[in-house]
């Protein structure tokens, strides 16, 4: 079934920057993925993409025998048992159609993502990431039910407006502007592996942001999803993932980014 979104979600959306889709994916759909996971890709000895290095690696394990390294773009996997699979859930008619319901603009898949075990994820912005000029898109995934206790995805309602200028005072859009300067600081850092400077960085940055936090009202939202529930968000929204409380608790999730097709000239 397609989800129908009324003109009320899509001014929430604009606005709030997400929407949370409960029934969205059928049980099926979901076990489809599932079963690919654990038969084609957990106990292969194959290198897959991964997203923290963004390089080749084979699977690592969790005490508890779960993938620690999340997997990445295994819509492009030679193997066309994988590839299929996840193309079959995101590259979907239902899926398209839901991201339409938002914006009219066409969209392109551009990065898949799967994650079985997890550790919390730092909040971020997508965009600051990519560094993409298109609009950004995010979906995700529940294959199983969670919620922080496994450490489920939360969001910062309305977040996504920082990064246009008259949603908000001259005082907040500084701020934004040295959190930002600071993020592509941290990101330079990292690669030269200075670990004294990232974490004063780090520290200054996520103060400004804090500061941003308190000033715009936006609180931490994290609901609790079902199998096949998913959430949809603006690739501009602050976002994250809790750390579980014991990592003797899967996650598998799945999610995807579209960006929307640049203009021919």
């Amino acid at each position: 079934m397609i989800a129908e979104i009324t003109s009320e979600e899509k001014i929430a959306f604009d606005k709030e920057g997400y929407l949370f889709v409960q029934n969205f994916f059928t049980d099926i759909e979901c076990d489809n993925v599932l079963d690919v996971f654990q038969n084609k890709i957990k106990h292969s000895e194959k290198e897959f993409y991964r997203i923290k290095s963004n390089s080749l690696e084979k699977n690592k394990y969790t005490k508890s025998g779960f993938v620690v390294n999340p997997l990445m773009n295994l819509h492009l996997e030679n193997d066309k048992e994988i590839s299929d699979t996840f193309l079959k859930l995101f590259d979907s008619e239902k899926v398209k159609n839901l991201i339409s319901k938002i914006d009219s603009r066409a969209f392109d898949l551009y990065k898949t993502m799967y994650f079985e075990s997890n550790r919390g994820t730092e909040q971020h912005f997508d965009s600051i990431i990519f560094g993409k000029n298109q609009r950004l898109v995010g979906i995700w995934v529940a294959l199983e039910d969670i919620s922080s206790k496994n450490g489920g995805i939360f969001i910062y309602p309305r977040t996504h407006n920082l990064f246009q200028s008259e949603y908000f005072s001259q005082e907040i859009e500084t701020l934004f502007q040295k959190y930002c300067d600071l993020s592509s600081k941290k990101q330079k850092n990292y690669a030269t592996q200075n670990k004294s400077e990232m974490l004063s960085i780090y520290k200054e940055g996520n103060e400004a942001l804090e500061l941003i936090l308190q000033k715009i009202n936006s609180n931490r939202l994290g609901p609790n999803f079902k199998k096949g529930d998913v959430i949809l968000f603006d690739g501009n929204i602050l976002h994250g993932s809790y750390r579980p409380e014991s990592f003797e608790f899967s996650r598998n999730s799945t999610s995807a980014h579209y960006l929307s097709k640049l203009k021919e000239t």
